[in-house]
């Protein structure tokens, strides 16, 4: 007696999601190639930001001047209950 099969092929879940992993990391690996391959890793490209602040010639604004109160200052004490 010969045993009929319809023709389909079960796959492991596993399987699938081991083939999905590899070719993520065979994609990760091609673009860290490139980024490499352009000079991602060389340290000689550096960026230097420089302000250079121009000098006016203004006078200096003086302030009124303004008479304040003198504080009462009294040595602190410790609160007593009675």
């Amino acid at each position: 007696m010969a045993y009929e099969t319809n023709g389909t092929n079960v796959r492991s879940a596993g399987a699938s999601a081991a083939w999905f992993i590899a070719g993520a990391l065979l994609v990760a690996l091609i673009g860290l190639g490139l980024y490499a391959y352009n000079g991602g890793f060389a340290n000689d490209n550096k960026v230097s930001i420089e302000l250079e602040v121009p000098n006016v010639d203004v006078p200096k604004v003086e302030l009124p001047k303004v008479e304040l109160p003198e504080l009462k200052t009294e040595p602190m004490r410790t609160p007593t209950v009675e």
